[in-house]
């Protein structure tokens, strides 16, 4: 600490010789790095560690899913927003997520659909074109086999409940 100061003080005030004692005080502050190396592997494991905290693949494709629900999605406009082939985001996804990409945008339009069927009081019908499906008979079909039951029993189920 008291040598970095040392040397801050030497380039901000250029007293006479100020080159060569930095310069001194500098390889001798290289020198003391090198001897660190426990230090230099910690700040290797933070660095990694903040890495950690960035989105991961599936987690950005979710993201994506969520803000363009009503939109149809296919994989290349999955692939285009994270900025990969086709090919290479079609093999890596499922790899990661366990399911392909295009049960991942069927599971994600599903659950909003329960949160519009239950919450926001939407109908099937307005549902389903909410959510970009061509009818409300696709719409259905697919939350059926998702959720076992058919969108308006699963409303009147739960609705009972409360």
């Amino acid at each position: 600490g008291d040598r970095l100061r040392r040397l801050g003080e030497l380039l901000f005030h250029r007293k006479p010789r100020f080159e060569w004692l930095a310069h001194g005080l500098f390889i001798e502050l290289v020198g003391l790095l090198l001897q660190t190396s426990p230090l230099a592997l910690h700040t290797r494991i933070l660095r990694s560690d903040q890495k950690a905290k960035k989105p991961s693949l599936t987690e950005t494709v979710e993201q994506y899913i969520r803000t363009h629900v009503s939109e149809p999605l296919r994989i290349k406009h999955l692939a285009a927003h994270l900025h990969m082939s086709e090919s290479a985001f079609a093999h890596t996804y499922p790899q990661l997520a366990g399911e392909s990409p295009y049960r991942t945008v069927l599971r994600l339009k599903v659950l909003t659909a329960k949160r519009l069927l239950l919450q926001d009081g939407l109908s099937v019908k307005e549902t389903a074109d909410r959510l970009g499906f061509s009818s409300e008979f696709h719409f259905s079909r697919l939350f059926k086999r998702f959720e076992g039951v058919s969108p308006s029993s699963y409303r009147k189920a739960l609705t009972k409940q409360r």
